[in-house]
């Protein structure tokens, strides 16, 4: 596992695959990397459910110290194995330093974990025991794990543990992760920053975006960073637009972290950020935090803590109303969806509705030019106008190979590699057919008859508020089909509720 988490450190292009990867099962959502301890951490209480197997664990570690047998320290590995590490670990280590006598011994096989083990339980296990029976200078021999968002968490809480500022060593291990191992980095990261100017400038910069959400990190960053105070001095293009990622993730109502309505200094960098745009708004990205910002305040009412008084919301409403009036933004949202970037293209989209652009005929024409673009797909065919709609679903009947989708019912919940865009684009447009003045027999036809459970259940959905007489024969058809053959039982209640 050591070689293994080195190897991706140094190629990234490799993807983040452990050696022990199970197979993936199309039927089953799969956990990124790390992401089963990010969620389990931050929205599960995991309790004392695996006390037995912390028991079990610590019994086997105490003996190993004792008496430093091979049976105790492959039964160590084999316990240690299974995916429910997080669970049971606490309540192992506390035990462990509880009996300070064990810890001297235990060292070796900490290590002896880190450096030979092939599963990422024992790995996991052996990082978590090494920061509390380790030295200072084994933190060399777990760095090369915290660069993996699977076992950053660990690497993270064993530093805090291994020496008493540990904060340049974390900083490494948020610069290097990216997804959940980045969220838990910079958590524990923050709040030791008070005195490191060069650390609460890099939380503003760049410690808040990542690959989950950027809404866990968005309070973190603002208040460990200083965001207040930094807006208030040189503030740099890279702190602007540091800021901009923060505050359009503050923005985010009712998100996975404290977010703009529990934010104290929340006014203050408001106005702080909308000031400096009032010369300094020259991108689409920071636009696009001016309609955040101005989403977000219209959404509140009433009279908020920390000095939201309505004045204030109505004052800066009407300052983000000013920015999006300027001239020209039209124009540079039409040139930054002309120039083929992908991100380019969503920012315009985005933005269009705002500035008073319409980039529908626009994106139309490039989807019609191809290749297939299932996200382009998605936008247009939710137009308002049903004239564009009905375009969009005659094109997606000429023009989607139908053929690679209809294969049959299966208990898939992503689509397979080979079919993904195919599938989406269908199940975006049989999506909207729940209006009754949007319909395909065909589409709906080749929905009833895809691997992918969510495109079945949307074409069931279509067909809900449709009178059976309007089906059609090439609906009627995949409907017996599917009920003699549907897989999933949610699926089956559903298509029983639309016969019956």
């Amino acid at each position: 596992m050591l070689e293994a988490v080195r190897r991706i450190a140094s190629d990234r292009s490799m993807g983040d695959d452990l050696p022990d990867e199970p197979p993936r099962d199309p039927s089953k959502l799969s956990w990124s990397a790390g992401s089963w301890d990010g969620v389990a951490t931050h929205h599960a209480d995991l309790g004392n459910e695996r006390q037995g197997r912390a028991d079990d664990i610590y019994a086997r570690l105490a003996a190993l110290a004792r008496h430093d047998r091979d049976r105790d320290r492959l039964a160590v590995y084999r316990l240690a194995q299974e995916s429910d590490t997080l669970q049971y670990l606490d309540s192992v280590l506390e035990r462990i330093v509880d009996e300070r006598s064990l810890l001297p011994q235990l060292a070796p096989h900490a290590r002896w974990l880190i450096t030979g083990a092939r599963h990422r339980g024992p790995a996991k296990l052996g990082i978590a025991l090494l920061g509390v029976c380790g030295q200072a200078d084994d933190i060399e021999l777990i760095k090369p794990f915290a660069a993996h968002d699977e076992f950053t968490l660990y690497c993270s809480v064993a530093f805090t543990n291994l020496v008493a500022d540990p904060v340049d060593a974390l900083w490494e291990a948020a610069k290097a992760a990216n997804g959940w191992g980045k969220i838990q980095a910079v958590e524990r990261l923050a709040p030791l920053a008070r005195d490191r100017p060069d650390v609460q400038r890099w939380l503003l910069v760049d410690g808040c975006e990542n690959s989950v959400m950027n809404e866990y990190l968005a309070y973190t960053c603002a208040t460990g960073g200083g965001l207040a105070g930094a807006l208030a001095g040189d503030v740099d293009d890279a702190l602007l637009d540091g800021a901009c990622t923060i505050v359009s993730a503050l923005c985010v109502e009712d998100g996975p972290a404290w977010d703009l309505g529990y934010y104290e200094d929340g006014p203050v960098v408001t106005r702080q950020l909308l000031d400096l745009f009032d010369e300094r708004c020259t991108t689409l990205a920071r636009l696009e935090t001016v309609v955040a910002i101005r989403r977000r305040l219209r959404a509140d009412s009433g009279e908020l803590e920390f000095g939201w008084t309505k004045a204030l919301r109505d004052r800066l409403i009407a300052t983000c109303d000013r920015m999006l009036a300027r001239r020209e933004w039209p124009g540079r949202v039409n040139a930054a969806f002309s120039t083929g970037d992908h991100l380019d293209q969503w920012l315009a989209l985005e933005l269009a509705p705002q500035v008073g652009v319409d980039l529908w005929d626009e994106a139309f024409t490039r989807l019609k030019g191809g290749p297939l673009d299932q996200w382009l797909v998605h936008r247009v065919v939710r137009a308002q106008d049903d004239a564009r709609r009905q375009l969009v679903v005659a094109w997606a009947e000429a023009n989607l190979p139908l053929h690679l989708v209809s294969t049959g019912p299966q208990t898939h919940i992503l689509p397979e590699a080979g079919i993904r865009d195919v599938n989406y684009a269908l199940t975006s447009v049989v999506g909207e057919m729940r209006d009754g003045d949007l319909y395909s027999e065909r589409l709906i036809a080749a929905a009833l008859r895809s691997p992918v459970i969510g495109t079945r259940t949307q074409a069931l959905s279509a067909l809900s508020g449709r009178p059976r007489e309007q089906w059609g024969a090439m609906v009627e058809t995949a409907v017996g089909e599917l009920a003699t053959d549907e897989p999933t039982e949610k699926v089956r209640r559903n298509l029983e509720e639309l016969l019956n």
